[in-house]
């Protein structure tokens, strides 16, 4: 992606953004890949104009396909979503070769815990493939007949090559963002990442606000950081799909542990350390150091860790002034500078979360370490290591209601430093603007009301999780009779076999 500096980008930047204000049904990313993405807003919850082929009949006997990554020189690893015990198998084609997918459950227990109604799972498939020069898709098929692989993705290469050098050093993960609505926590998330030396960012899309497209071209343009979107959609389903006979109301929140595996697997050989945190999570450093410098200094302390695990500790604010936002203007992080700090660390693996070194593990997860990848050409594994909370922690902003009653509250100022500079930084960013710009186009602020909808679909669906599958799909059905026309949705991101 072409970088320029702020300064230089200053007329562009405003003609450009004043363009997206007025952008209602069709959305494009400018200057993020090529051919860019886009993204489309649906009126419908239904699939009616999205997906150009759809699944028919049970959807059961379909193996939804998303990325391949190629981890070796003889080994490919492809993200499925299939059917608890399916059975069925699955034919790769890769160049001359042609053979069987093995398959591995994406968790070590297969079914979530939190929802084991939810029967469509992430899976691993494997291929041992030999690498061609040249040939830079798979194709697909439930035989292995010549004529019936119609199926195809891309094969991301993700070796790590002799002498390598990675183009970022920190990079976060971004697990698939869905009926959000809240621009001013993206904020508040790229200028800490920022502040803490992050140059990539990996975001998971599914239905967001226009808002929070804006804030996304916004950081695009003025940062010098690499931001790459992937879409990360609902499953396509038969436009008749009612919510019992829809796929996606099998799935566990948009199997976001798969989307995890996804997004580290895609960060291999491109980011030395990769953060996986919420957007409402900081990882405070107690030195005063940055999350780079840290991991700089742990990793020649630990050179063959794997993984990083940084226990939880949960902060609010007095008065969280979000309702009284109209625009970008209005946006400041003085809330920072003294905030209401539980005095009490969970216990691991409760909210605690994870910086990882991509190659050096296997399966993933939003808080747990699993076992890690073989040492190359050694009988070891990689280490996963545990960070003393008296060295760092995750600060985890709570702005709704929680599962776990507060403890002992304390005020604290240890962000006050950082909320100074991400001031500087964002008025920085604003400095090519003027208020006008933002006046004529007054922003839609539903941020907080759709987090608590979305917050109460969720709550609902976890006291019934032991009898119906805890899902995305039934909420964004719910949201959409009350936010009609609110969110843009992702375009189908899936192949089925």
């Amino acid at each position: 992606m072409q970088r320029c500096s702020l300064k230089s980008i200053t007329s562009l930047l405003i003609l450009t953004f004043l363009g997206l204000l007025s952008i209602q049904y069709q959305v494009k990313f400018l200057g993020i890949s090529d051919p860019p993405l886009e993204i489309t807003k649906q009126i419908s919850i239904k699939n009616e104009s999205s997906y150009v082929r759809v699944p028919s009949g049970n959807f059961r006997n379909y193996s939804y396909i998303h990325s391949a990554f190629r981890v070796s020189d003889d080994t490919i690893r492809v993200t499925f979503i299939r059917e608890h015990k399916k059975s069925t198998p699955v034919y790769y084609k890769y160049g001359n070769k042609r053979g069987l997918v093995y398959f591995q459950c994406a968790l070590p227990s297969c079914l979530d815990f939190y929802s084991k109604p939810c029967s469509l799972i992430g899976q691993i498939g494997t291929i041992k493939a030999a690498f061609q020069e040249g040939v830079n898709f798979i194709e697909f098929s439930s035989s292995n007949d010549e004529t019936n692989f119609e199926t195809s993705i891309e094969v991301k290469d993700v070796r790590i090559k002799e002498n390598h050098v990675y183009p970022h050093q920190l990079g976060v993960c971004v697990q698939p963002i869905y009926l959000h609505a809240d621009y001013v926590l993206f904020v508040e998330f790229f200028e800490f990442w920022l502040s803490q030396g992050a140059t990539k960012f990996y975001i998971y899309r599914e239905s967001y606000t226009p808002e929070i497209q804006k804030i996304l071209e916004l950081y695009n343009m003025t940062s010098e950081a690499d931001i790459e979107f992937i879409d990360w959609s609902l499953l396509p389903a038969a436009p008749e799909a009612d919510t019992k006979s829809n796929p996606n109301s099998y799935v566990y929140r948009l199997e976001m542990m798969l989307s995890i595996f996804d997004c580290i697997h895609r960060a291999r050989a491109n980011v030395k350390f990769v953060a996986q945190t919420d957007l409402d999570e900081l990882i405070y450093i107690k030195s005063g150091k940055t999350v780079l410098d840290f991991m700089k200094s742990f990793s020649q302390a630990e050179p063959y860790f794997a993984s990083v695990s940084f226990q939880s500790q949960r902060i609010f604010f007095e008065k969280d002034s979000v309702d009284d936002i109209k625009n970008l203007f209005d946006v400041n992080f003085t809330k920072f500078e003294e905030v209401k700090l539980e005095n009490f660390i969970f216990a691991r693996p409760f909210y605690s979360k994870l910086i990882y070194r991509p190659e050096r593990v296997f399966r993933v997860h939003s808080h747990q370490q699993f076992l890690p990848e073989k040492i190359p050409g050694n009988y070891r594994r990689y280490q996963n290591k545990l960070i003393d909370p008296k060295d760092g922690v995750v600060l985890h902003i709570r702005r709704s209601t929680d599962t776990f009653k507060w403890k002992e509250i304390i005020k604290s100022e240890i962000l006050k430093p950082l909320a100074k500079q991400w001031t500087e930084n964002f008025q920085a960013r604003l400095s090519v603007f003027s208020e006008s710009d933002f006046n004529e186009n007054p922003w839609l602020n539903i941020g907080i009301q759709v987090v608590r909808e979305v917050d109460k679909c969720r709550r609902r669906m976890m006291e019934n999780k032991d009898k119906e599958c805890h899902n995305v799909f039934v909420c964004e059905v719910e949201l959409s009779k009350k936010f009609s026309d609110a969110f843009i949705h992702a375009k189908n991101s899936w192949v089925f076999v």
